[in-house]
């Protein structure tokens, strides 16, 4: 008789047992496998409602004692226009061939978690179609818009990236997304330094929580994701209308060297502003990135609305085509796959009701730093 399958969260004493799993198993040095700072991070367990101080937020599926599968929620708050919902990006999903079920009592383990919001970013296009079955919104393609800031360096990623590609191909997609002349970040823009507080909080919670769904944004949120990250620097910004203390916007981004070129890339990770306010920190995000000396810029997100400003200032939707050499996503290291990310993103049926197929709302915000997509390598 076989022993029966345990479900259970990962004691902060198994982190090393964790590791070796995801090396084996997952992909043979994964940086999960191999930086336990990044690893508690990801998964703190503070950060889980239900979880013990000393338990990652990771679900184990053990047999033997031995760890035949996995799933990591990174926790996080459900905003619907204002009302807030328990929510876990699911990471790392991953059970043994040999462990029939273990997999789907993993992800029904999750859900009885009260994790409402059952979101995944990032997922290979082999499950798709499991997502889809068990009920999941399966999301194709992440839209992305690109700003090309430096035409020459920009054409030598392209071109490494694309090392088939004809010089005069290379040149007609970097001038395609350039940013010619970009105007001077003259609006009314403030950076934010540390720990963000109150004062977002309200801007948040007034302007922004009640019109987008999407994972909340508030000022704890923040802390934790960019402040606090244990590898990452990132930039803010916030715009203002008449008191810097007191924001109508926010951008955040970071600078990415590429690795073993002389170059560097800017990546959007929160654009978050309207009216004016928008219109000033698209022109600040340019700003830094030109002072970075950036070849190219990017930002992944669901939601078009909020990428309007930056397409004002030059940006363009990136859309993929066969017949033209790709706009590289990955620089560590540099290469010229497609820049697909596909997510899934299952609610309880109460909230589900209430909102409708998140895919086709306009209102809901995703970007690349959800889940674990924007992360070293």
């Amino acid at each position: 008789m076989s022993e029966k399958l345990e479900i259970r969260l990962c004691p902060l004493a198994e982190a090393p047992a964790l590791m070796s799993f995801i090396d084996r198993h997952w992909r043979s040095g994964h940086i999960l496998s191999r930086d336990e700072a990044l690893l508690r991070w990801q998964f703190a367990p503070a950060r889980l409602a239900g979880a013990a101080a000393d338990e990652l937020s990771v679900l184990l599926a053990c047999r033997g004692g031995k760890i035949v599968g996995m799933l990591g929620l990174i926790p996080f708050e459900f905003n619907f226009r204002g009302r807030r919902a328990a929510g876990a990006w699911l990471a790392n999903w991953l059970a043994l061939p040999e462990v029939t079920g273990a997999g789907l009592t993993l992800m029904e383990t999750a859900r009885k978690l009260g994790c409402e919001a059952r979101f995944a970013f990032g997922i290979g296009q082999a499950v798709e179609g499991l997502y889809g079955r068990m009920g999941f919104e399966v999301l194709p393609r992440c839209p992305r818009w690109v700003a090309v800031l430096d035409a020459p360096a920009a054409c030598e990623l392209i071109a490494r990236a694309n090392p088939a590609a004809s010089a005069e191909a290379v040149d007609a997609v970097a001038r395609q997304y350039c940013i010619v002349d970009p105007e001077d970040a003259d609006g009314k823009v403030a950076e934010a330094f540390g720990e963000l507080g109150g004062q977002w909080n309200r801007c948040w919670e007034t302007r922004f929580a009640p019109r987008l769904v999407g994972g909340c944004r508030d000022a704890a949120y923040i802390n934790w994701r960019y402040v606090n990250h244990p590898r990452f620097h990132y930039e803010k910004c916030f715009a203002y209308a008449d008191d810097p203390a007191q924001p109508t916007g926010l951008a955040i981004w970071r600078i990415e060297p590429v690795r073993d070129m002389p170059h560097k890339v800017l990546r959007i990770v929160e654009f978050l502003a309207d009216g004016p306010a928008a219109v000033a920190l698209a022109r600040a995000v340019l700003a830094a990135g030109r002072r970075a000396r950036a070849a190219l810029a990017d930002f992944y997100c669901t939601c078009p609305a909020a990428a309007a400003a930056l397409e004002d200032a030059g940006f363009r939707r990136h859309e993929p085509a066969p017949d033209r050499p790709a706009i590289p996503a990955r620089f560590q290291p540099l290469d010229g796959a497609e820049d697909t990310i596909r997510g899934a993103f299952g609610l309880g049926a109460v909230w589900r009701k209430e909102t409708g197929p998140l895919l086709t709302r306009a209102d809901f915000y995703v970007t690349k730093s959800d889940d674990d997509m924007d992360r070293p390598n």
